[in-house]
């Protein structure tokens, strides 16, 4: 039987129940299911050309994602990372900022541009993935002890939220700023913490109260 194919977008952010719903096996466009709070029963496309929205989703209980995602996945609502599987591979930005816990979470080997953490308070159980083209968001964070952040991360590193220096490794290469809002200048140095290379600056105050 040949697959059945939607060209456009396809918006069902007014549903909350996925009772009923009978989705294309595959969607060029973007796929909002942002309204469903619940995955039992949901179907989803193998492959979503644009971004698929299921940010109304709390729990990953009955969700099977597509094999492909073309850009942005957005799980903000999920609060646990139990039973989640993510695909191989998403190719600009995934959105996870709902979780609170990292224990049992598995990233995608590759994240295309963008990662938002930002929901974590403590890197325990994360393993994040060895190169982040874009932005990096772990600003909820209030410790690195046990952080071991990506090598390469090619925008801006947020860790607006780390309380101490101590334990502060960062990666060798950062394209854009950092975000250490939550320190004092003197905690830091570049020779010992790091990066390595970086492109842009690092900053102790948010832009609105350093001028920039």
């Amino acid at each position: 039987m040949a697959s059945i194919v939607h060209e456009g977008n396809l918006d069902l952010s007014h549903l909350t129940s996925p009772e009923g719903l009978e989705l294309p096996d595959k969607i060029r466009g973007h796929l909002n299911l942002s309204g469903l709070t619940t995955a039992e029963g949901l179907k989803l496309p193998q492959h979503v050309g644009q971004n698929l929205y299921l940010s109304g989703l709390t729990s990953s209980e009955g969700l099977k994602l597509p094999e492909h995602v073309g850009r942005d996945l957005d799980l903000s609502g999920l609060t646990s990372p139990e039973g989640l599987e993510l695909p191989d591979k998403v190719r600009r930005y995934l959105n996870l900022s709902g979780l609170t816990s990292a224990e049992g979470l598995k990233l995608p080997e590759g994240v295309g541009w963008s990662l938002n953490l930002s929901g974590l308070t403590s890197p325990e159980g994360l393993e994040l993935p060895d190169k982040v083209r874009g932005y990096l968001n772990l600003s909820g964070l209030t410790s690195s002890e046990g952080l071991k952040l990506p090598e390469h991360v090619g925008s801006t590193l947020d860790l607006s939220g780390l309380r101490s220096a101590e334990g502060l490794w960062l990666p060798l290469y950062v394209g854009g700023d950092i975000h250490l809002w939550s320190l004092d200048e003197d905690e830091y140095d570049q020779e010992v913490h790091g990066p390595r290379e970086l492109d842009g600056r690092v900053h102790f105050h948010e832009p609105s109260n350093d001028g920039n």
